[in-house]
């Protein structure tokens, strides 16, 4: 928290959408049965050797950032105009946490 307060905030708008475009990503790519890790009927992780690797954390983090500069961005805050972007983010990572089956993380 202490080094992302210290990090200037349109640092962080930069990266948006290059972080959520990687979180897609690894969410999609755990999909495949070749890449994922399966467990107890589950394919939600990455691993390599002793290390594993979890998409939805990532995806949790830059969809709190993705969401907070749509929202940033708004000059008009019609309910209707703020809220269908933000709602299509989360339904898009929902369904991908979803296919997993990730019910704890949706």
């Amino acid at each position: 928290m202490v080094v992302t307060m210290r990090v200037y905030y349109r640092f962080w708008r930069r990266l948006t959408k290059p972080i959520m475009l990687v979180a897609l990503g690894l969410l999609t790519l755990v999909l495949k049965s070749r890449f994922g890790i399966t467990v107890n009927g589950s394919t939600r992780w990455f691993g390599w050797g002793p290390v594993r690797l979890q998409p939805s954390e990532i995806a949790k983090v830059a969809l709190i950032l993705h969401c907070s500069d749509l929202l940033a961005r708004r000059r008009n805050w019609r309910a209707g105009l703020v809220l269908s972007p933000v709602l299509a983010s989360f339904g898009v990572v929902a369904v991908l946490l979803m296919l997993e089956p990730n019910h704890g993380t949706t």
